[in-house]
């Protein structure tokens, strides 16, 4: 099958979009509290700035797992690779916990191979400033340096899709 610009089908005039996007069930807003089972976890919201680390599998041996990697913050976007250790998805979450529970301090990423590094900061009054730095390639000095604010509201689902992301 053909497309045309935009997504529709050749030579059908009403047709409707065949990449058409389904709404979610909270009316159509994608939040950090989702999680597929391929181990996706979006920080902030998919209808504005967000962060996606996708959870692909695990690399020969087990230790390591495999990931894709979404950046979108102020117009800015891309996607890279990246690997985590097992166990600092786990430490990361439980890190996003106490914030949670606390409302003030951090919460850091910081990964042994550091395509993504993520600092979650609380203010005390429920808001959490995400910042970012994303390297697709870690020798050629290129970064994005990013920054945007969540509500305190996503940390539980950040922690559950970090810690079941963990054991996939």
């Amino acid at each position: 099958m053909l497309l045309a610009r935009g997504g529709r089908k050749r030579g059908r005039k009403n047709s409707p979009p065949v990449n058409r996007v389904r709404p979610h069930d909270n009316g159509g807003i994608s939040t950090s509290q989702e999680m597929t089972k391929t181990g996706e976890i979006v920080i902030g919201n998919k209808e504005s700035d967000y962060v996606v680390l996708e959870i692909t599998g695990l690399e020969p041996g087990g230790e390591w797992a495999s990931a894709n990697i979404e950046v979108h913050c102020d117009g800015w976007a891309g996607t890279m690779k990246g690997s985590f250790r097992k166990d600092e998805l786990a430490r990361f979450a439980q890190e996003v916990r106490r914030l949670h529970r606390d409302l003030t301090g951090v919460a850091q990423l910081d990964p042994t191979e550091p395509n993504i590094v993520l600092t979650l900061t609380g203010d005390g009054k429920g808001h959490v400033t995400v910042d970012g730095v994303a390297r697709n390639n870690l020798t050629s000095g290129s970064r994005l340096t990013f920054r945007f604010t969540i509500d305190q509201t996503y940390l539980e689902g950040i922690a559950d899709s970090l810690n079941d992301a963990d054991e996939v």
